[in-house]
């Protein structure tokens, strides 16, 4: 019971949205389904069931009004050191008498509940932790959830950029191994292996990247599952460059750089691949990789 509570349930936000599901629930469980009858709520002179719902929506507001100063409150107060479960329950259980010895105080004084004032905050004592169960219940399960989903996509997040990372290590030890390079997807599984001086360009395709290679003297395409953007962090050890955001190149396969009215364009050492435009964001990188 001294472990810390949960971040997430000293958030005012998240306390707001709790207490905003706790009002609704409350209006809607008396209308559908009275748990007790108005007449035991308040006790006054006029029985009337309309005026009676009014007086139990006034207590509801009246009870989410406090309940969000203690809330803020608590948050204030747990920002250095935090709060243990035992702490968190007698806060909740502090709540439940505050909002107890209000409802009385209205229902005594504001009403004329001539009921005696302990009979009236006895009931209330009873009655408010029972209606507040359910929401209560709900409202912190659907939030354990949330931060168990929230912290598993983190973890696959952190696991996706290690796989990044020894891929890009792998690539890198490819280099030193016959000039091969070994392309991997998006999940670190090998797909394809091929000799650098065979690899002309690979083009973007939203989610995948298409690998141009020559083999048997025929310019062949593969299709891989992963990001231009990691696979130019692959190759960039590797004698290749970014020259446009849909397009990464071998260096080696440049014959000409030439300049056209809209721009740079590259031609690779076959006529089988049309010119590939140099985009003005790589331009000046590209001309320094051709003047070395």
């Amino acid at each position: 019971m001294n472990k810390k509570i949960p971040a997430y349930l000293l958030d005012i936000k998240t306390n707001l949205q709790i207490l905003g599901f706790v009002g609704i629930f409350s209006i809607l469980f008396i209308i559908i389904y009275t748990p007790f009858e108005y007449s035991s709520w308040f006790k006054s002179n006029n029985n009337n069931h309309g005026l009676q719902f009014i007086y139990s929506v006034i207590t509801i507001i009246g009870a989410l009004l406090i309940t969000t100063c203690t809330r803020i409150l608590l948050n204030f107060t747990s920002k250095k050191s935090g709060i243990t479960h035992i702490e968190y329950v007698f806060w909740n259980i502090g709540e439940i008498i505050l909002v107890s010895l209000s409802y009385t105080a209205f229902s005594k004084f504001i009403l004329h509940d001539p009921r005696d004032f302990l009979d009236i905050c006895r009931r209330a004592i009873l009655f408010i932790p029972l209606l507040m169960f359910i929401p209560y219940t709900v409202s912190h399960l659907y939030l354990a959830l949330k931060e168990k989903d929230m912290t598993l996509k983190k973890l696959l997040t952190n696991n996706a950029e290690n796989i990044n990372n020894e891929t890009v290590n792998a690539v890198a030890e490819s280099k030193n191994t016959n000039d091969i390079i070994n392309f991997y997807d998006e999940k670190a599984a090998l797909k394809l292996s091929v000799k650098k001086d065979f690899i002309y360009y690979i083009e973007s395709d939203d989610n995948y990247v298409n690998i141009y290679y020559m083999q048997n003297g025929k310019l062949t395409r593969f299709i891989l599952r992963n990001t231009l953007k990691h696979i130019e962090e692959m190759l960039k050890q590797c004698g290749f460059a970014r020259c446009h955001r849909s397009y990464i190149i071998n260096l080696q396969k440049v014959q000409i750089v030439k300049k056209e009215h809209d721009g740079f364009v590259i031609a690779l050492d076959t006529e089988e691949i049309s010119d590939i435009p140099v985009s003005k964001t790589y331009a000046e990188e590209i001309m320094q990789f051709i003047a070395k």
